[in-house]
């Protein structure tokens, strides 16, 4: 018998019921699924490939077959035509629910379920071929694309992770990449962070670099960060680096350490939702740019301030169109500030201020 381009080209076609088949006796399967382009899920563990000799080009172009059941000591010619698995968080659709691909890999599902397979992966469709008597001497096997119902991606050397439901992305251990932000990032994986990204935070050790300019800018339904796990002992630029979230109302510091750090202009800048800042963790004493450092914060009526500003240079804008009522400010040493301009500009619930320690023979 021969089953030789049984269905090559049916474009459309979505699923194939193989109830009655006896393929005991077939010898040829060549090109059988060849262009079947629709085709999501294939279940031949009927199928006895004992005296079948040729599968050559069985599956070529089948690009969205992402389950594949193969019989009971299945043999199959690695030139099956089976396609690459596609790139990482390629979309997957099973009954109403959406994954994605983790890596460009199939896998043997083994004890766990298609879309949480714990099997051997592979890498190549042929090593499929080449393992599946092995692999299915016991009994049926079924192969998907490495697949989860999270993105997954990496930022320099951090691995992370973001459920696409809740918004939340973990980064993992590992060191960010320099001045490279995370819309960025996701964008190199066709993604939008701006509607993806609600919840931040980090697992194991995750280091930033010394330059994380704008790292998290213009997340706008960011609502949450905890820094929890973070080692920032050595970066030294923070500019903007959580500027324009509009939507973020609860920053924890964790382990954020900003001793290094020497520029933190427009650091909360346009955090427009905050209403609550704990400053308690920021080490500012070699900061020289403090412009719009708390600038346009318009949720967040109080702040308390112990920053020592021996070092600062700039401090325009800094808490310019802020709605807070009253600061103290003694802290702060201000001999080597040069540039004041507009530090308070608009501030217009602002009704005390303590300026007492004052040093301005520098501001031109």
């Amino acid at each position: 018998q021969i089953f030789g381009n049984m269905f090559e080209n049916d474009t459309k076609l979505t699923t194939i019921s193989f109830a009655g088949f006896d393929t005991t006796k077939v010898t040829t399967m060549y090109e059988m699924f060849k262009d079947c382009s629709s085709l999501q899920q294939l279940d031949l563990s009927m199928f006895m490939t004992t005296k079948s000799k040729t599968h050559t080009n069985m599956f070529a172009g089948t690009n969205r077959l992402w389950k594949l059941t193969l019989a009971q000591n299945a043999g199959y010619n690695n030139k099956w035509g089976l396609p690459q698995v596609p790139s990482i968080n390629t979309k997957i659709t099973d009954s109403g629910s959406t994954y994605y691909v983790k890596e460009s890999k199939w896998q043997q599902v083994y004890s766990g379920t298609a879309h949480a397979p714990n099997g051997a992966t592979f890498d190549t469709p042929s090593a499929v071929a080449d393992a599946t008597p092995e692999v299915n001497a016991g009994q049926a096997e079924t192969f998907v694309w490495s697949n989860s119902q999270y993105l997954f991606g990496v930022h320099g050397t951090a691995p992370w992770q973001l459920d696409p439901v809740s918004g939340k992305m973990v980064f993992y251990t590992g060191t960010l990449q320099t001045c490279l932000s995370v819309i960025a990032n996701l964008n190199d994986y066709g993604l939008n962070a701006e509607t993806l990204v609600k919840d931040i935070s980090f697992n194991g050790t995750v280091r930033f670099p010394e330059d994380v300019t704008q790292l998290f800018f213009g997340l706008t339904s960011l609502t949450t960060f905890n820094g929890a796990n973070v080692d920032s002992r050595f970066t030294s630029d923070w500019t903007s680096a959580f500027a324009g979230n509009e939507k973020l109302t609860s920053f924890t510091s964790g382990s954020l350490d900003t001793r290094s750090a020497t520029s933190m202009a427009g650091l909360f800048a346009q955090c427009t939702a905050l209403t609550t800042l704990n400053t308690s963790f920021l080490d500012t004493e070699q900061v020289t740019d403090m412009s719009y450092m708390f600038y346009g914060l318009s949720s967040l009526t109080s702040l308390t301030l112990d920053l020592n500003t021996r070092s600062a240079t700039d401090m325009s804008y800094m808490f310019a169109e802020s709605p807070i009522t009253s600061l103290d400010l003694a802290s702060f040493n201000t001999g080597q500030v040069k540039n004041m301009r507009n530090m308070f500009y608009d501030c217009q619930a602002l009704k005390s201020i303590n300026l007492s320690s004052f040093n301005t023979q520098n501001v031109v």
